[in-house]
């Protein structure tokens, strides 16, 4: 009995799996509720094991280089880590929260001074004809006023989440400290997903599994840090440059185009948006300039910056990237956009397996 059993465990096994998902399919409000209640009660563990992630090849490189033992070389990490959060909450932090509450305040004069602008300069350069001035003058007004209404209810939400952020401190602290005993522990839980996993699963089973998250770990690391140096840089660069060039708020629309920038090809384009519309609300002759360098800045990183750092890791299409966005966005909104891509390139390296190629062109 137990023979046949273990004969036709994959398929039992396949059938109990339908059935859980039947279920949840059924009931997807009950289960979507457990799921949210389980999430905000494993918050600081999420936060614990995001920051252990990132902080781990930093960790191996410094034991590696230093041989230095473990607890010195977390000292040493998150005295950094410590250090930079101080720094951003005390630099960083007010002047964000500044620009912001200010362009909230300021948008309504703003558009208004720009409508006012924008009515001059139609009536002493362009038509003749007054009711197709008219026309035209009511026509981009209608525009305007919707792009407006659209950029001034994303600054109000996010302001609303920036002040929401204060609810999640606390989660962070308790998953900061978390993250030391992860990181400190590392090789035991290793060994004891191991462990869990051989008694689960036969021997090749398991080593397959162990090896695909190996994989795994090593296409997120890659993205995700390759990425943060990137952007970090990108945002530098465009703080600079749009300060020299004299648009409004530098520093904010900065930051915005080195979060955006996180995201292959589309992230860019994203995060250009409101810095070019901002300008041409605020200093609409500095608009041209402004889109100008944008554009300057996307092509050195696309080019020259991305590769450099990036190398070709991604080894993936820009139409498959950008699918694989679209996809990610749209189930889960910006955390999809972020990891879509090193989801997609596993499963790229699915396929090749699949296909018994080494390399397959995707």
């Amino acid at each position: 009995m137990l023979n046949k059993l273990k004969k036709y465990q994959d398929i039992i096994f396949l059938v109990i799996v339908i059935l859980i998902i039947a279920k949840i399919i059924q009931n997807y409000q009950w289960f979507l509720g457990i799921v949210g209640e389980l999430s905000r009660i494993l918050a600081p563990f999420f936060w614990a094991f995001g920051t252990a992630f990132l902080l781990n090849p930093l960790m191996k490189y410094i034991e590696k280089k230093i041989h230095t033992k473990r607890l010195f070389t977390l000292i040493i990490i998150y005295t950094l880590l410590i250090g930079l959060l101080i720094l951003f909450i005390v630099i960083v932090t007010p002047r964000i929260t500044n620009s912001v509450t200010e362009l909230v305040k300021n948008m309504p004069q703003y558009y208004k001074a720009f409508q006012n602008s924008m009515n001059s300069f139609l009536d002493s350069r362009f038509f003749d004809n007054a009711e197709l001035n008219k026309m035209i003058k009511e026509t981009l007004g209608t525009i305007f006023e919707s792009v407006f209404a659209y950029f001034n209810d994303f600054l109000s939400n996010l302001v609303s989440k920036v002040i929401g952020l204060t609810s999640g401190i606390l989660q962070f602290l308790v998953g900061l400290i978390i993250s030391v005993y992860m990181l400190y522990d590392k090789e035991h839980f290793q060994d004891f997903a191991k462990k869990v996993l051989n008694k689960l699963f036969e021997s090749d089973k398991s080593k397959g599994i162990i090896e695909w998250g190996s994989i795994a770990n090593s296409v997120f690391t890659d993205f995700f840090i390759g990425k943060t140096i990137d952007s970090l840089i990108i945002g530098i660069l465009c703080g600079i440059g749009l300060t020299i060039i004299g648009a409004p708020y530098p520093f904010l629309l900065s930051v915005v185009v080195g979060v955006f920038n996180m995201i292959p090809y589309v992230g860019p384009f994203i995060g250009a948006v409101p810095t070019i519309i901002l300008t041409l609300f605020i200093v609409p002759q500095k608009t041209i300039w402004v889109a100008l360098f944008i554009l300057i800045l996307q092509q050195f990183d696309g080019n020259i910056l991305g590769p450099k750092i990036l190398g070709n890791r991604l080894g993936i299409r820009p139409i498959y990237v950008v699918l694989a966005i679209f996809i990610g966005g749209g189930f889960f909104g910006m955390f999809g956009m972020l990891v879509g891509v090193p989801l997609f390139k596993m499963f790229s390296i699915v396929l090749d397996r699949l296909m018994g190629e080494k390399k397959m062109q995707v």
